[in-house]
């Protein structure tokens, strides 16, 4: 999709320049069809079997006003986030984390990994060492590393947040993408 239309498969497809149109993207602001091709492609190319999309969206507002800090807010987030990958995704399959890497939030990733390959999953039936043997890797990883599903994440936590509001009944201005 990069070499095809941008004829630059190292391009870093940000989701920010993406939904503003701006930097490499911003042909799009006189080009709408050829942003439409673009998206109707990567949604297309997403929709895979192989692929599974997890997003844990977080009021924060809602959570200070429960006493909850920022880093109690990562912490959960991490827990509840491979607590659902492992239950829906590696009970049955193997898989691999891939996150973009944040040095304030690295340490809450890796803590909620280190739980779960010391305590696994009983209410589910997952162990310790099941846990292990299904997850291949845990990489953090920066955008200048190129990594595609880094970047599809990315434009997809976006648009999982344009979800989350929609359905609280918050007005967001949406695009004809």
């Amino acid at each position: 999709l990069k070499k095809k239309h941008f004829n630059d498969d190292e391009i870093i497809l940000h989701s920010r320049d993406m939904l503003r149109q701006k930097g490499l993207f911003a042909h799009w602001r006189t080009q709408a069809d050829k942003e439409k091709e673009f998206w109707s492609e990567f949604i297309t190319f997403i929709d895979n079997k192989k692929i599974a999309l997890a997003f844990v969206v977080v009021d924060k507002e809602k959570a200070k006003k429960l006493g909850w800090n920022e880093i109690a807010i990562l912490k959960r987030v991490y827990n509840k986030m491979l607590e659902e990958f492992a239950g829906k995704h590696l009970i049955s399959n193997g898989g691999k984390i891939v996150a973009e890497s944040d040095p304030s939030q690295d340490k809450y990733l890796i803590q909620a990994h280190n739980r779960l390959q010391g305590i696994g999953m009983p209410s589910i039936g997952l162990t310790p060492a099941h846990y292990r043997a299904r997850l291949t890797s845990l990489s953090l990883v920066n955008k200048a590393n190129l990594d595609v599903d880094v970047q599809i994440a990315d434009s997809f936590a976006t648009m999982a947040n344009i979800v989350y509001m929609t359905k609280l009944g918050i007005k967001v201005d949406l695009t004809p993408v």
